[in-house]
């Protein structure tokens, strides 16, 4: 299917280091929802659910395949030898200083441990 050569690939090329709100990922599934049942000629009238979309498709969920590139990503960087840089970032503490008051920006890290708790994984190994 040229959609998921060209669009999908093109739409999550370096998802693995995104750290994206929930309402993003939203964003984006409504996207690929958008294009599939324009491509597949359905209408909001034909009142078919977006899971059925999905399946006649034969596509996962854009936000599932976010979710399954960062874990992919994740277990690349923790089979690494020590002292590479990917795995020094993503374990490492600054020895002085602390973040600001107030909402924060997302780090991988919090991003992370919230796919792992999604897809059902113990995140304190």
């Amino acid at each position: 299917m040229v959609y998921k050569a060209v669009v999908i690939s093109t739409l999550l090329y370096g998802c693995e280091t995104w750290c994206p709100y929930q309402k993003h990922l939203h964003q984006l599934d409504q996207l690929q929802q958008r294009h599939l049942r324009s491509l597949m000629r359905i209408t909001w009238q034909d009142r078919i659910a977006n899971t059925e979309v999905l399946t006649r498709a034969g596509m996962p969920a854009v936000s599932t395949l976010v979710m399954s590139a960062q874990l992919r990503w994740a277990g690349h960087v923790v089979r690494m030898a020590d002292g590479r840089l990917p795995k020094d970032l993503l374990y490492g503490q600054l020895s002085s200083g602390s973040r600001r008051r107030g909402g924060q920006k997302l780090r991988f890290k919090d991003c992370l441990h919230k796919t792992l708790e999604r897809a059902g994984i113990d995140s304190s190994s």
